[in-house]
């Protein structure tokens, strides 16, 4: 049997309806690939899912014999099932615990966050003025401040109302407390299941995950979890150590991570590309049971350009999470009090004269893409998204500046014209004001998958 890709796609905020975001993606990525001939797809009953609402899109073309072929299949993770019920007062904490922090935390953020910590303490002073203007300088009746006050509540609440709708998900999801565990453990663990049941079928040769928005943490700690559970790659019960042929790979990966702390020149292309052998080389190292096949990690529209600060207390804490390699970097992280002579730091430990690719290192095979639109005056671009590179490297020497180009391939994409929000559109067919098609997004996200 000849084995197919899969591409399993997260679903970001808002209230989502199953299938409406794979059957958008699966439409314009596959159906109107122009490389591809004759392509269609079929929705049929997946074996992954324990609710009817799961559907596999089959991706099908015709190969250069004429015969129709499946190629691919598109798996969507639908998680918003799991924070219905979400209340105006878990946002109102959420939002308010954000904005309570002091203006320089988002002093990383001075285009994005800072602007709209401003504005929104701008906008809080400026109604208590009014308000203490209507009540206390004007001569007038009482009942003017009265419908002005009553005016505004009546805004609030329709805003919280509506805003509860779309970041409800963000606020349940993004903080660790006792009333969220329970669904976030939720999300991940039916995520976590699907991943695992799809490298465990055997019908597949490599499997791409793909995070739109909120979807995309989601998608790294499900990530995270995984490789966790994989990294040993055990063999009838015992750890498989990495050969001669992966330890090569990871010795060249190591030396371009030396290129990249040091501040010299960095070779992206050449690093993707070692990433990827390792990637096939690792798939040697496995039996029915315990194996890797997801190959790439794409980020669409993230918020994890902000991770500092919603996976984390401060600044300081952040650091320390991806050091101690709660969070997994790309590159790896470092071990930290091995001797210099360690021949590889980053990416490997020893253990009875074998190596073996530590618990955080999933991004030594898999690589990372991340997809946004830069934002400008919080109204143009996705102010949800941004680079994550700067993020989620391992932790450099604080003179080195960080260079354009990282292990993270990053697409700038929607950048100028309309529409003002984009931050559902990055695989949707847009025109210009000339008319014109515009798809040069879509072509980026394709490219990227390599389909």
């Amino acid at each position: 049997m000849t084995r197919r890709t899969a591409v399993v796609v997260i679903h970001g905020i808002g209230e989502q309806k199953p299938m409406a975001t794979i059957r958008g993606f699966v439409k314009e990525i596959w159906k109107n690939h122009p490389g591809k001939n004759q392509t269609h797809f079929w929705n049929k009953p997946t074996e992954y899912f324990q609710t009817f609402d799961h559907r596999t899109l089959v991706g099908y073309s015709k190969n250069k014999q004429g015969e129709l072929s499946a190629d691919v299949d598109f798996h969507e993770y639908y998680w918003a099932h799991q924070t219905a019920g979400t209340s105006t007062g878990q946002l109102k904490s959420w939002f308010m615990g954000l904005m309570l922090s002091a203006r320089s935390r988002y002093s990383k953020h001075p285009t994005t966050l800072q602007p709209l910590w401003s504005v929104f303490w701008g906008l809080l002073v400026m109604t208590g003025l009014v308000y203490v203007y209507l009540n206390y300088t004007l001569d007038i009746d009482t009942a003017l401040p009265n419908v002005v006050t009553a005016a505004g509540y009546f805004v609030v609440a329709f805003l919280l109302s509506h805003t509860t709708r779309y970041l409800g998900d963000a606020a349940r999801y993004t903080r660790a407390s006792p009333d969220n565990i329970k669904v976030r453990k939720a999300i991940r663990q039916e995520a976590f299941d699907l991943l695992l049941s799809l490298q465990n079928s055997g019908k597949y040769k490599r499997i791409i995950l793909v995070g739109h928005s909120l979807g995309s943490m989601v998608a790294y700690d499900v990530l995270s979890a995984l490789w966790s559970h994989c990294y040993r790659f055990s063999i009838a019960g015992a750890p498989s150590p990495l050969d001669q042929r992966c330890l090569a790979i990871v010795e060249q990966l190591q030396a371009l991570t030396n290129n990249l702390t040091e501040g010299k020149a960095f070779d992206q292309g050449e690093y993707r590309a070692l990433q990827q052998e390792l990637f096939r080389q690792l798939k040697q190292l496995r039996d029915g049971n315990h194996h890797w096949l997801i190959s790439d990690f794409i980020t669409v529209g993230s918020p994890l350009t902000y991770a500092d600060i919603l996976m984390a207390e401060s600044d300081s804490d952040f650091i320390l999470r991806k050091a101690d390699r709660y969070y997994p970097t790309s590159p790896p992280s470092a071990v930290h009090g091995f001797s210099a002579e360690h021949p590889y730091p980053n990416f490997c430990y020893q253990q009875d004269g074998n190596f073996y690719l530590h618990h955080s290192a999933v991004f030594a095979p898999v690589r990372w893409s991340n997809v946004f639109s830069p934002s400008f005056s919080l109204v143009w671009g996705d102010i949800i998204s941004g680079r994550v590179d700067k993020q989620f490297l391992c932790e450099t020497d604080a003179a080195v500046p960080v260079p354009d180009k990282t292990p993270i391939a990053e697409f700038a994409v929607l950048q100028g014209g309309w529409p003002i929000l984009k931050h559902t559109k990055y695989w949707s067919e847009l025109k210009t004001k000339k008319g014109r098609r515009r798809i040069s997004h879509i072509r980026i996200l394709r490219r990227i998958m390599k389909l």
